[in-house]
């Protein structure tokens, strides 16, 4: 797919953002009660789909293909969707 690019490593601090292939745009932003916590030091990969990836899901841990067949995303948008990883587990 046109999509599966080498990981890309970020720092993300208060308000950056990253942005690539002209198609997304990932945003830091200081957030109370939401979102996923990355702290300063913390370096994560963004990735897109592989295949056979599990991620932790309202405290279950799912493949990312069950999640997306459950929350109805179509096939051919699946990887098209930006993943983080921190020290190779899926975070979001």
């Amino acid at each position: 797919s046109a999509f599966i690019k080498k990981p890309l490593f970020w720092q993300p601090t208060v308000e950056t953002i990253l942005c690539f292939n002209k198609l997304y745009q990932l945003v830091s932003k200081k957030i109370f009660g939401s979102g996923i916590k990355i702290k300063n030091e913390m370096f994560v990969e963004v990735r897109f789909r592989q295949g056979g990836e599990i991620i932790a899901w309202k405290g279950q841990h799912k493949t990312l293909k069950n999640l997306f067949q459950e929350l109805k995303i179509p096939p051919w948008k699946r990887s098209q969707i930006p993943l983080l990883f921190y020290k190779n587990e899926c975070i979001c």
